[in-house]
This record gives C-alpha cells, structure tokens and sequence, in this order.
C-alpha cells in the first residue's frame, strides 16, 4: 500500500492511530512525521511519494514507517507476511476499547515484515483451531478491511454483534491469543484520478473499506478526485473513525467532504436524520450526467445495501444495480458494492 502520512489519532483516551493504507492527515506524533522537511515544497512533496513507493515488490512504504526504517526500507523491500492461498496464524498483541461495542485488535507480523494490502482490499478471518463453526459444521470465515497496516504490525477495529458467528469470539480474543488470517484479497484497484468524484455511502462498520479507498486518495499529492461520504449509523456513539473523517474535511476540504446521517439524533444534531433516500442522494453524490468521471461505492448491512444499490449475489458479485442509486439514473458501471 502507498502511505505518505500516518493517519490522526482515534480520541486522546486511547491514543491509538488507525490504518495507513495511503497517506493520512499527519499525526501530532513526531515518531512519524512526514519524511521531507518542514521546508519542502508542494513539489518536492510530489516526488517524494514516488520516491517512497517505487521498486518495493511488496508494495509502497507505509506511513507509519519511522524515518531510519525508510531508508533502509528504500534499498531492502519488506517481506510479505500474509499468504493469498493460505491462512496462517498471527499472534494478538494488544485490544484497545474504542467505543461502546468495538474494540481495536492489533496483532503482529513477524520482523518488519508488511500485510501486502494495497487499496482496495481486504483480508479474511478464522479461529486459529477452527473452534468457530458454522451451521453446516465447516470454520466460520470473515473478511475484515484492516484500518492499520504498518511494518510488523496489523490492526482490525471490529464491531460485536451480540448474535453474530464470529464478533463474540473475535472480541474475547486476549493478548497472546492467535486469529488464522489469509489474504491480500483485492476486491478493485484504485488509481489516482482515475474519476474526478467519487461518492461514498457507508453505513455502520462497512465504513472500513471506504476509509482506506478516502485515505488512499487524499495521502497522494498527485490525487485530486473530489470525494463525498455520506455515513449512517444508527447512533451518535455508533459513527466509527468520525475524528478522523473531520480532520480530512479540514486539512483537505477542496477535495473531501463527510455527511453524517442518524437513526436516533439528539435534539442537538446537526447532520442528517433519517436513512439515506434517493433525495439526500441527489443532494450530495456527484451528478450522474458525467458518465465514467464518477464512481460511487457502497459498503453497509444489508438493508442498506438494498435501499441504496441493491445487494451483491450469494456468489459475492456486483449483481444488479438497484435501489435509490438506479432511481437516481446511476448505471451499474458507476457504482461499486463491497
């Protein structure tokens, strides 16, 4: 994956980062500042991001990567930890509360090795021992869209459900413990100014995907597609990586925007309430008429999916475009279900 900038923090109470698919808004932190100096130019920063992500077999340098390990990283690629045929055992490092009903696992890679990820892809999960089955008696497996990934490390902000096959075991997993994980799996290549817009409609903890593709876009100085989220959650507490959507809309706001929508909003809110209708659509999304400049991809529960685009088939692919995207005039072309 191709980062440039680490990305800001998630509250001060936790102090944890989140992923660097690509470059993000530059944390406080000076463990990981940006490699030029303060001093540089807009120019100089262009060429260092393709300085930064040339010639690694293993993908651009992440982020997060300090200053020392940049250089040598530049003349001895990382090693790729995870395996696309195979899964293979990590170990949980540490579990950091986000909010009410998610948490922050971070598990190791061995040495400096690095995940591989590249934008837009996801890995898949399992228990180390294939204690997790389902009805038909086979492992449970999931894709999870990883929110870090550093030399050595990768880290997953996951949601509980309650009457989910797989969250309960995920979240009762303690430092120490294992998860089988296989992967890069990439579900679409995203290039720079590929579209001139693109809009994103995400709902609950579909938002990760999203987030790697916006994090992607605005990390690469290069890059300048306009992006629109549109994010419904159901409560206040319940919007995921909120401090650091706000912080792209101010470090970047000819180029990114965030619309907050809520099922239950205090008498206080300002954004949305209410689902996401063919109306709200239209007023934020990027106009249709504009043919194969625009893009917009969806990722949020099922009745969302439905509502908005239409769901995927059982086999996992796009299906047929449906819902207030179609209504709107979109065609299948322009839109991307995760």
């Amino acid at each position: 994956m191709s980062f440039l900038r680490a990305a800001p923090v998630f509250r001060q109470a936790t102090r944890c980062s989140v992923r660097n698919y690509s470059a993000a808004t530059p944390k406080k932190d000076n463990s990981n500042t940006l490699l030029l100096g303060a001093a540089g130019t807009a120019a100089a920063l262009a060429a260092g991001y393709l300085y930064l992500n040339k010639g690694s077999s293993a993908g651009p340098i992440p982020a997060s990567t300090p200053h020392a390990d940049r250089a040598i990283e530049g003349k001895f690629p990382a090693q790729v930890a995870l395996d696309k045929e195979a899964f293979k055992n990590f170990k949980l490092k540490k579990v950091t509360p986000y909010n009410h009903d998610s948490s922050i696992f971070e598990f190791e890679l061995p040495g400096n090795s690095v995940s591989g990820l590249q934008t837009a892809s996801l890995v898949v999960v399992k228990s180390a021992d294939d204690a997790v089955k389902g009805d038909n008696g086979k492992p449970v497996i999931r894709p999870y869209t990883p929110i870090k990934d550093e030399r050595g490390k990768l880290v997953f902000l996951v949601k509980k459900y309650d009457d989910g096959k797989f969250t309960p075991y995920f979240h009762n997993l303690k430092p120490g413990d294992e998860l089988a994980i296989k992967g890069p799996i990439q579900k679409i290549q995203y290039k720079p100014n590929q579209w001139e817009e693109i809009g994103l409609i995400g709902g609950g903890s579909g938002i990760t995907p999203l987030y790697q593709i916006i994090e992607t876009a605005l990390g690469n100085p290069e890059d300048k597609t306009k992006l629109t989220l549109l994010f419904a959650n159901k409560s206040e507490a319940d919007i995921l990586l909120r401090e650091e959507f706000d912080q792209f809309a101010k470090d970047h706001p000819d180029r990114f925007k965030v619309v907050y929508a809520l099922d239950k909003a205090p008498d206080t809110w300002t954004g949305i309430t209410g689902y996401l209708d063919a109306d709200t659509l239209k007023k934020h999304l990027p106009n249709p008429s504009k043919g194969e400049k625009v893009k917009n991809f969806v990722c949020g529960p099922p009745g969302q999916m439905k509502a908005v685009s239409g769901t995927k088939t059982k086999k996992g692919e796009q299906g047929e475009l449906a819902g207030a995207l179609k209504e709107l005039g979109y065609s299948s072309e322009q839109v991307f279900k995760f």
